[in-house]
């Protein structure tokens, strides 16, 4: 097993626009939530250092609420689901912007890394990892005073964690104008770790 680490240089954000209250009418329910999402993809492609928004959702659902043993409706909830991709530097100001805009709920944050940066770290890994299976088959073969033969199989696996590093639920009819900048730490990096294990012919 080895780890090496990435030092993350980009930020999901996945937030939702929601109806704070029940509409009777399905269709209002749905024109509130895809207008107003309209407005905060526009808003937000418009921004500097987003790499990309994305659409992850869209559900329309009847409200219920339980009184006295019976259930009584109450209307429609529309909720509709954005990820938005930004590099670290303009992540806090983007986050910022999208709760004075139209989101109603920052659900996380993710620290992240372009794909090939992730997949040189994974080989960089990889080959500690296989130096030391090696390095260990070698030690336990010299006390044992056997000799390592041909590798008869190999196994490889990777860990690559996402690091969600921020939960937020905002009622939207309560939030204010000039939000400051989300602060967004990186800390000692993504850590990627490869795992090798090794059967070795043994004399």
């Amino acid at each position: 097993t080895a780890t090496t680490y990435v030092m993350p240089s980009r930020v999901r954000i996945y937030v939702t626009i929601e109806n704070v209250e029940p509409f009777k009418n399905a269709a209002d329910a749905y024109t509130n939530v895809t207008l107003r999402a309209s407005k905060l993809i526009d808003k937000v492609k418009a921004m500097e250092g987003v790499i990309y928004v994305q659409t992850t959702g869209l559900t329309l659902s009847p409200s219920y609420e339980y009184r006295s043993g019976q259930r009584i409706f109450k209307g429609y909830i529309a909720t509709y689901s954005l990820l938005i991709e930004s590099n670290v530097e303009s992540a806090g100001k983007v986050i910022a912007e999208v709760v004075n805009a139209e989101a109603d709920a920052i659900k996380w944050i993710a620290l992240t890394a372009p794909d090939n940066v992730i997949e040189n770290a994974k080989k960089e890994a990889l080959r500690k990892a296989i130096n030391n299976a090696y390095e260990k088959a070698k030690l336990i073969a010299d006390e044992l005073n056997i000799s390592l033969g041909k590798v008869l199989h190999v196994s490889i696996g990777y860990t690559i964690p996402i690091v969600r590093t921020y939960t937020q639920m905002l009622e939207y009819k309560m939030v204010a104008e000039g939000l400051p900048e989300t602060p967004i730490e990186v800390g000692k990096g993504l850590a990627i770790t490869a795992t090798v294990t090794t059967v070795f012919e043994i004399s």
